[in-house]
């Protein structure tokens, strides 16, 4: 049996021979928890998808408008960010009134209420993210920054500094740009290093700050 040859494989190995396929099975476990809590801030629930849906109806929502009217609502039902079925929906609107239908929660019947549930649950998947991120790593992030288009959402970014507990700062927008700049200027010698640079870039632009 492949067990067997794999225990006898195990006791003809050295003591340091062991020791270093230790190290490379936790070196691979690390990656693959720290890829699988990163990919969670990337996750299928999308509020463009809901934009999309609504504006096919013929309601008309700017980002600003439908994030402002999501942050006056109290509905308090979350769904997980990271259920397949928020992959590629026929509609995201439906199934994120499915989710909390069968998990007897709330359904949000507004494209607010909606919203808000939305925004309510990536904030809440960004803490889980955090706190998961702080315990493979071992080390502790005090601050989160959001940059390029995202750091708009005001409700957002406020829900993201209650659920995660840290401070959040929210800007540039234009996160590209100054970034391939601030590249250039490095390699030109204008900062003398990366946190010269970054410090350069937090002094130079509208940078809003969030308490939890």
């Amino acid at each position: 049996m492949k067990t067997n040859k794999y225990v006898e494989d195990l006791k003809a190995k050295t003591a340091a021979e062991l020791n270093e396929e230790l190290v490379a099975a936790k070196k691979e476990l690390f990656n693959l928890r720290f890829q699988n809590a990163t990919n969670q801030l990337d996750n299928p629930l999308k509020i463009q998808s809901v934009k999309k849906e609504l504006a096919a109806q013929g309601v008309e929502y700017s980002f600003a408008k439908l994030c402002e009217e999501a942050s006056a609502e109290r509905i308090e039902s979350l769904v997980d960010c990271n259920d397949a079925r928020f992959l590629a929906p026929q509609s995201m609107i439906a199934e994120v009134k499915a989710y909390c239908s069968e998990h007897g929660q709330e359904v949000p019947e507004t494209p607010a209420q909606i919203a808000a549930v939305i925004y309510n649950s990536l904030a809440f998947c960004y803490g889980e993210t955090v706190r998961e991120l702080e315990e493979i790593t071992g080390a502790s992030y005090r601050q989160i920054h959001i940059v390029g288009g995202g750091a708009n959402a005001d409700y957002l970014n406020r829900l993201t500094a209650r659920y995660t507990g840290r401070t959040v700062y929210a800007g540039p927008t234009e996160a590209t740009a100054i970034g391939n700049l601030s590249a250039q200027m490095l390699h030109a010698g204008c900062y003398a290093d990366l946190q010269e640079a970054r410090n350069g870039i937090f002094h130079s632009f509208e940078i809003k700050e969030y308490q939890p």
